[in-house]
């Protein structure tokens, strides 16, 4: 009895910790502010270029990496941006009004986030559904959450 005692008390330790560990681990893939923020100081270079050719448009965008946006963009600069950027995992881009948002993170169909930049400095950024949003340290620049 005494041993039955002593493996469910190591166990349990151990289920803690291993709980813990995952838990520590999981939390640094899910979305925030600050991971948002690693995500553009890695991509800054292609983000910035998207935002300069999307920024020059009158017409909202939506792009998405199953269209084919190199027949309807002119710029090879941008057209290996969106390569890019698809290639790192963002699952869509687009341009509403004076926001031009990139969406990286989605759950079924009750949630999104990503990074978002407004066309005019002060404006917060405006995405369907949006529900939060956040300042990173670049200027124009959010991470966004949706529902």
């Amino acid at each position: 009895m005494k041993k039955i005692a002593i493996w469910t008390i190591l166990l349990s330790a151990v289920a803690i910790i291993v709980l813990f560990t995952i838990t520590n681990v999981v939390s640094e893939w899910l979305p925030s502010q600050k991971i948002a923020q690693n995500f553009y100081d890695s991509d800054c270079a292609s983000l910035e270029i998207v935002v300069q050719y999307l920024s020059k448009s009158d017409t909202d965008w939506l792009i998405t990496e199953e269209k084919p946006y190199g027949e309807t963009i002119d710029n090879n600069h941008a057209v290996k941006a969106l390569d890019q950027l698809f290639d790192d995992g963002y699952l869509e881009i687009g341009k509403q009004g004076d926001t031009i948002y990139f969406l990286r993170w989605t759950r079924w169909n009750d949630f999104g986030a990503g990074l978002a930049y407004t066309i005019h400095k002060e404006q917060n950024p405006k995405v369907d559904y949006i529900v939060n949003f956040e300042p990173l340290s670049q200027d124009q620049w959010y991470y966004y959450e949706t529902n």
